[in-house]
């Protein structure tokens, strides 16, 4: 009967995967407790790499692995490795009702950040799209000052940033702790636009 108490070190990657899997199974098999309850009576380690040492990550979907710069345990959802201290997260604001037409003007909303965070992406959606005019555009400030260098903007007849032709340049990723922002609405075409979404995204930091 193999010893439970010795845990082998299994890298992620592994020249021979039926032998991978054998090992990964003693492995998680050590951990478990020796009365056949369902259980474990000691932690599982992950195989620690550098953020540069990470292998591959479309070729190990779904696998774990820590991260020593980080200091966090990562996953691979097949395209990067991820943090699971530190998940892609998303705000969202409202910014008027479903129906009524939006007016350009200044501090359409105003709120605070709840913790220091790093923006990656950001959108904005409309439940009506306007049909004609100059384009709805959007700016958003952090303490009054604007926090992008390409504004917001969403073409007539859709409903989504996504699809504009000129995509919004951040050039102030990092939104601060308690900082006062602010979303202007600064122009509109034909009147008709409603409900106004702003989706900020990114990292708490």
């Amino acid at each position: 009967m193999a010893n439970r108490t010795t845990r082998p070190i299994v890298p992620i990657e592994h020249g021979n995967e039926r032998e991978h899997r054998r090992l990964l199974a003693f492995r998680a098999n050590a951990a478990l407790p020796k009365d056949g309850t369902e259980g474990m009576s000691a932690p599982l380690a992950l195989e620690s790499y550098s953020t540069a040492g990470l292998p591959t990550a479309s070729l190990w979907k779904g696998a774990l692995a820590y991260n020593s710069d980080l200091n966090a345990a990562v996953y691979s959802d097949g395209i990067s490795w991820i943090s699971v201290a530190n998940p892609l997260q998303a705000f969202t604001y409202a910014i008027g009702d479903e129906v009524t037409a939006i007016t350009a003007a200044t501090n359409k909303i105003r709120f605070r950040m709840p913790y220091a965070f790093t923006l990656s992406a950001i959108r904005a959606s409309l439940s009506v799209a306007q049909t004609a005019g100059v384009i709805f555009t959007v700016n958003v400030k952090m303490n009054a000052v604007t926090i992008l260098s390409t504004l917001l903007t969403i073409d007539n007849n859709e409903l989504t940033s996504v699809t504009a032709a000129t995509p919004p340049v951040i050039s102030v990723p990092a939104l601060t702790d308690d900082a006062a922002m602010s979303v202007d609405v600064t122009q509109i075409g034909t009147s008709g636009a409603a409900g106004l979404k702003l989706y900020l995204i990114g990292r708490r930091t």
